[in-house]
């Protein structure tokens, strides 16, 4: 929004309505490009690299960035399956599994609750996240950080995968109170 509001505010005055409205749409249209889509590429390319053949991961609910991570590994040719955990009130978890399927990555589903039984086999957990905060903390769907601290543990790696638009300078204190770092 700060980024929006700034290129908003460069513009002169005696500008045309319709070219204001032409030019906010097209460097709109270059920062979803640049900043999220170009994003999700290099991060494919990045943590396709950590996953091995054979590994077994565990992702929680659904997160595009991640999808795009074991899509880019198929089309390299690595063989892995999916543990796909979920849980209420979207159950996201569900249109994860159908996209990994037509894929024909193999998927095991269950709900959070049965996390304990599945991670014991998984090898590494991947996760999108919502934010990362200035302190390094991850901002997610409700059930991630209980599946990061089983995963520790159980001495399973959690990777975070996350475009650098959603970083931010915040830092949470607790779970009520955001305040600016510095």
């Amino acid at each position: 929004m700060r980024w929006l509001k700034n290129e908003i505010s460069i513009i002169q005055p005696d500008t045309p309505e319709s070219e204001a409205k032409e030019s906010l749409i097209e460097k709109i249209d270059a920062f979803i490009r640049e900043r999220i889509t170009f994003a999700q590429e290099v991060i494919a390319q990045l943590a396709m690299e950590k996953i091995q053949d054979g590994d077994v991961i565990l992702t929680f609910a659904k997160s595009t960035v991640v999808e795009k991570i074991f899509a880019e590994a198929v089309s390299q040719g690595k063989k892995f399956k999916v543990i796909v955990v979920d849980s209420r009130p979207y159950f996201e978890g569900k249109q994860t599994v159908d996209n990994l399927s037509k894929l024909g990555i193999p998927t095991t589903y269950t709900l959070i609750h049965g996390a304990p039984l599945v991670l014991k086999n998984a090898t590494k957990c991947f996760f999108g996240a919502n934010a990362m905060l200035g302190n390094g903390f991850c901002h997610s769907r409700v059930g991630t950080a209980q599946l990061c601290m089983l995963a520790s543990r159980l001495q399973k790696p959690v990777i975070i995968c996350c475009e650098a638009i959603k970083f931010t300078d915040r830092i949470a204190l607790d779970s009520i109170v955001m305040n600016e770092l510095g």
